[in-house]
């Protein structure tokens, strides 16, 4: 049998295994720190990223990793984990993205080495 859903409620149902200590500190001013600091310690070298969505998912997972070191390495011990981290992909992606790719292009470095 299958079931269509709308947008609305496949978001709920994907959101339903995320726990709410995630759900409450994946905002934008919270996730901003974190890809800020992210960016700083990436620079956008073009050697190393393919192009702007590359060097945006690099920074963009970076980011995903400094927001776990500060809520608790005890998240990766927990089933949801892959469901969790693809959450805060998606959330980055959606909130940064954007911003990242344009970073990207407008100051690429080219590796001098």
């Amino acid at each position: 049998m299958k079931y269509l859903l709308n947008e609305r409620q496949y978001k709920v149902i994907i959101e339903s295994k995320i726990p709410l200590s995630i759900l409450r500190r994946a905002n934008k001013n919270t996730l901003e720190k974190f890809v800020s600091l992210s960016r700083k310690n990436n620079p956008p070298y073009c050697d190393e990223h393919n192009d702007g969505y590359d060097y945006a998912d690099a920074v963009i997972d970076d980011a995903i990793d400094y927001f776990y070191t500060e809520i608790g390495p005890e998240l990766q011990d927990i089933d949801d984990y892959s469901e969790i981290t693809d959450y805060l992909r998606r959330v980055c992606r959606n909130l940064f993205g954007e911003i990242l790719v344009y970073y990207f292009e407008d100051n690429c470095i080219k590796d001098e080495n």
